[in-house]
């Protein structure tokens, strides 16, 4: 398969966490034309945790591009001085107040290629123990657990349509 070829690059916006960058680009025929992304300045992690009952964990935030509250796997940006596993467990510790000693580095996946850079690493935490959440100044978070098989049926129903959500909890 042939390639798009960069040609030139214009940065169109930075952000705190993206740019929003234009590539423009020779096609494979021979054509040019414009390619729009987001650039993700540093890469996530995603943690699934669930309790000795088989329980996940669960946050519903308020996601302000789609105007509405959204059921979601806790998940955080990792810091340049941060594995994938410290992330985890900092993330785990701050939206939700759980804490585990316990994690798993299952996979790591494009968030939404067509769009985006941005680069997830699902985390397994088990044996989980609940603690004090510490939240950022902007985050307003709630918190719960349920049954795998519920989070699941939530997914079938609709009331999760989160990606990274969806596909963590399929993992499990």
């Amino acid at each position: 398969m042939k390639k798009i070829e960069y040609v030139n690059q214009n940065i169109l916006a930075l952000g705190r966490h993206l740019n929003f960058i234009s590539d423009y680009v020779m096609l494979p025929n021979g054509k040019y034309s414009n390619r729009e992304y987001l650039a993700a300045k540093a890469e996530a992690v995603v943690v699934a945790a669930l309790d000795n009952k088989r329980q996940v964990v669960l946050v519903k935030q308020y996601r302000y591009p789609v105007k509405n509250e959204v059921w979601e796997l806790p998940a955080g940006v990792i810091d340049s001085n941060e594995t994938i596993i410290k992330t985890a467990e900092r993330e785990l510790k701050e939206e939700t107040g759980y804490s585990s000693t316990n994690f798993k580095h299952l996979i790591s996946f494009y968030a939404s290629p067509g769009i985006s850079t941005e680069v997830l690493h699902l985390v397994l935490a088990w044996d989980i123990k609940l603690g004090k959440q510490k939240l950022d100044e902007e985050e307003n978070i709630e918190v719960i657990k349920i049954p795998l098989y519920k989070a699941k049926e939530w997914i079938l129903t609709g009331k999760i349509r989160d990606a990274k959500t969806i596909i963590g909890v399929l993992s499990l």
